[in-house]
């Protein structure tokens, strides 16, 4: 849905933007034990983005427009990571707006849809530009449709005229499995970083 922000005066997106993979994925760096071992570091040095990604049971998989995308096998991709990187006209995300004019942009997409009941913000912020990354928006929320619940985390940065899109999501049934799950794909966006554009 945040992709819309950016639909007017942007080139097609094609299957993948950068034309190439020049990504690595890695143990991520010492800390506490149990999450190193449940995550994975994502770098992908061709599109200036790195992300921890769930390690056990999730597996990388080509998906249209994605630049990069994971999921543990669920129906749908219901539980999911994906990356997407366009190039837009636009070299700030201030030309959309603030935190909360992006996400009255992003809601009204998804109340668009057909199947989509209900959708309730949980949380949103903004990550100021630091240490040679880009400013983000994030933002955290509950999407109730015809197919279920489900808990979505999604990033935007504009840098170099190229507009990132982090999209986690996952089940969200209330149970211990779910709750689970929905934590370690918060831990996903707070990782997410785009190298800012010199």
């Amino acid at each position: 849905a945040l992709a819309a922000l950016a639909a007017a005066g942007t080139p097609p997106r094609s299957a993948r933007a950068d034309g190439g993979d020049e990504a690595s994925t890695s143990a991520p760096a010492a800390g506490d034990g149990e999450e190193s071992s449940r995550f994975e570091q994502y770098d992908d040095t061709t599109n200036g983005f790195s992300l921890l990604v769930p390690a056990e049971g999730w597996s990388p998989q080509d998906k249209p427009g994605s630049t990069f995308y994971t999921t543990d096998g669920s129906l749908f991709g219901s539980n999911s990571v994906g990356v997407t990187v366009n190039p837009v006209k636009v070299d700030s995300l201030s030309s959309f707006g603030g935190v909360d004019d992006v996400w009255v942009k992003l809601r009204a997409a998804e109340v668009a849809k057909e199947s989509t009941k209900s959708i309730d913000l949980v949380d949103s912020g903004k990550r100021a530009p630091s240490d040679g990354a880009a400013e983000l928006f994030t933002y955290e929320y509950v999407l109730d449709s015809t197919r279920g619940k489900k808990h979505v985390f999604n990033a935007v940065a504009i840098t170099g005229s190229k507009l990132y899109i982090l999209n986690a999501q996952c089940k969200d049934k209330g149970t211990e499995e779910t709750d689970a799950l929905a934590a370690d794909l918060g831990m996903v966006l707070k990782s997410f970083t785009v190298t800012a554009a010199a």
